[in-house]
């Protein structure tokens, strides 16, 4: 009984100082941001003149050592993009029409929208360059560049039949940058892009691979 008993405590005092460990190498971030949408149907990437999708984002780093961090993020906001006026008046006055032309919902591809919901899940490497090699691990700016692999559920939110709902695998990839403001608490910006593994999102295959990508502002709490 006594031997069990120190058994018992000694696992208790290694449970917690194992979690004290990983506690002090977590950092959780929130954040919010814009997301937009590149492909088939034309290029959104910072054409402030589209519809503003917004887009929440939660994030986990453990940091592995002073130049690599362990990410685990998930975000959830729309996805979409809207045709100019401009660029439907000028199909629709130039295109010839043919039979077989139409698209699958009874549109030509340079008329569809997009219009989603979609969560996020993903997973990667984060490099610091305040590592002691390029920047002292005490600078107040904190460069970083990461890479992952994502899940992405796309949802027809609207209901409009102008996206292909599923479950889309994606290649992430971004940089940004974490400001110490106090002790636990840092404030940074983060610019990330995903290419999704499929050119089907949009009913349109024509060109590359869908993308996205994430503008966001993160407050960052250590843990």
């Amino acid at each position: 009984m006594k031997k069990l008993s120190i058994v018992v405590v000694l696992l208790a005092a290694s449970s917690t100082s194992f979690s004290q460990i990983n506690l002090n190498k977590l950092t959780l971030q929130l954040g919010f941001g814009i997301q937009q949408y590149s492909g088939d149907l034309g290029n959104g990437f910072y054409d402030f003149s589209q519809t503003t999708y917004g887009v929440g984002i939660i994030s986990l780093n453990y940091e592995l050592n002073n130049s690599f961090d362990l990410k685990v993020m998930n975000t959830i906001g729309d996805l979409g993009y809207c045709q100019p006026e401009w660029k439907k008046e000028f199909f629709a006055m130039n295109r010839p029409h043919v039979d077989g032309e139409a698209h699958i919902h009874g549109k030509l591809p340079e008329e569809e929208n997009l219009n989603s919901r979609m969560v996020s899940g993903i997973v990667g490497m984060k490099y610091k360059f305040a590592n002691d090699y390029l920047l002292p691990t005490s600078s107040y700016l904190k460069p970083y560049v990461y890479l992952a692999a994502g899940i992405n559920r796309i949802t027809d939110i609207m209901k409009m039949k102008c996206v292909n709902p599923g479950n889309y695998v994606s290649v992430n990839w971004g940089t940004g940058f974490d400001c110490e403001v106090f002790k636990r608490i840092d404030v940074g910006a983060s610019f990330s892009f995903g290419k999704f593994s499929s050119d089907a999102l949009d009913f349109v295959k024509k060109g590359g691979n869908d993308m996205y990508m994430q503008n966001s502002i993160l407050l960052g709490f250590k843990l």
